[in-house]
This record gives C-alpha cells, sequence and structure tokens, in this order.
C-alpha cells in the first residue's frame, strides 16, 4: 500500500518540475554574451557556472562560444573551445555514415584524403577502378557546403588480403579535439595472398568541420 501511494507523488513530483522548466524562458544573446566573458573569469566557481550555462543554451549559444574561443585570454579560449567540442563537434560526428565500409574498386593509388568540394569528390571518383563503384559514389547527392568525405584508400599493396583481414582495416573512431578531429585508420599488412588486385577502399560521410584533420594510423599484421 505504501508503494501504491510512493508512485503518484513521485510522478506529481516530476510533472511539476518538468512544467517549471517548460516556464523557464530561453538566455537572451546578452544573457549568453555574459557567459562566455564569464568564462574567464578570476573565481572558478564562477567560469564553471558560466559553462554549464552555455551548454544548457545549447546551439543558441555557439556563435559566442566561437568569439570567445578567438579570445586572447587563455583561460576563456580553452573554456569556449572544449564547450565547442560538445556543442558542435559530438553531435556533428554523431551523425557520421559510412558510404563504404569495405569495398572493391578503389583507387590504384594508396592515400588519405579529406574531400570538402564537388570538383574533388568528382576527380576522386574518377580514379576508382570499379565502375559498379563509380557509379554508386556518383549517385550520392553531397552538399559540400554542409558536409565532406573522408577516404581511406589502400592501393595494390593490400590488394590481396582476405575478406576478414580486410573488413578489420578501414577508417575506424573519430574523436573531436579542441582544435582538430583525431581520425583513426587501420592499415591491415598480410604475408599472404589471397587473389587479384582489388583495391580496397573506405569511405566516410560527416558534416562540415573545418578544423583540421588529423589521420592516426594503426598498423596490424596477419602472421602466415
Amino acid at each position: 500500500m505504501r508503494s501504491a501511494r510512493v508512485l503518484p507523488a513521485l510522478l506529481l513530483l516530476v510533472a511539476g518540475l518538468s512544467a517549471r522548466a517548460a516556464e523557464t524562458p530561453p538566455p537572451t544573446p546578452v544573457q549568453i554574451e555574459a557567459w562566455a566573458k564569464q568564462l574567464g573569469d578570476e573565481e572558478p566557481t564562477k567560469r564553471e557556472e558560466a559553462a554549464q550555462a552555455l551548454a544548457a543554451a545549447g546551439l543558441a549559444a555557439v556563435e559566442a562560444v566561437r568569439r570567445a574561443a578567438a579570445s586572447d585570454d587563455a583561460e576563456t579560449s580553452t573554456r569556449a573551445k572544449a564547450l565547442l567540442v560538445e556543442l558542435v563537434d559530438k553531435p556533428a560526428l554523431a551523425k557520421r555514415r559510412d558510404l563504404v565500409r569495405m569495398r572493391d574498386g578503389g583507387p590504384k593509388a594508396e592515400g588519405l584524403q579529406v574531400l570538402r568540394d564537388t570538383e574533388a569528390w568528382k576527380a576522386w571518383i574518377a580514379t576508382c577502378t570499379s565502375e559498379d563503384l563509380r557509379k554508386q559514389l556518383a549517385a550520392e547527392k553531397i552538399d559540400f557546403d554542409q558536409e565532406m568525405v573522408l577516404v581511406a584508400a589502400e592501393g595494390p599493396a593490400r590488394s590481396h588480403l582476405a575478406k576478414h583481414e580486410a573488413e578489420e582495416a578501414g577508417i575506424k573512431g573519430i574523436r573531436a579535439k579542441a582544435d582538430a578531429w583525431d581520425v583513426e585508420v587501420v592499415v591491415v599488412s598480410s604475408d599472404k595472398q589471397y587473389g587479384a588486385d582489388q583495391y580496397p577502399v573506405y569511405i566516410v560521410r560527416l558534416p562540415r568541420t573545418e578544423k583540421r584533420i588529423e589521420f592516426r594510423v594503426i598498423e596490424k599484421e596477419y602472421g602466415g
């Protein structure tokens, strides 16, 4: 009987808190600017309060935080850059789409590239050795004002991998840092050969960032 009375009470409490949250007006631009300046306050508690308030403001705070990130004050800039990772970069990385996890028919030349415009994308597609892959990629409608593409072509050096080996390679984790995106690329080598050259390739589509892209290559070897 006691639990039966507690549940309705909890539901009423949650409903009351939700209603009060809904009644809280969004922060004004003036408030957001004040919080951005407060990121460099001498008192640590005020800096933390400002960071929490800006994080809660979400996308509405992005432009003010960008300006703070360019500040000459090291404390302000560092905190603002960390906030941008949370407000902008992590949501962007959550939208990652693997166009090709592992596919034969890539370029003959090995290489890691960031493609940020249509002409570069078309030129790269033309280097693929598979007509089917060229058609598939050409059909992708990519808005390069908002998006970009990362490609990892394994080239002839790793074109004899077994399927399970090739599937372990490619573009894996992507992590946002304050000034760059760290892209982990696994490269697999094997002392066995499994057929003709296939030129494996891996392609990832992401929201556009102007941050530096840092490819970090991890080599993995299979013994005979």
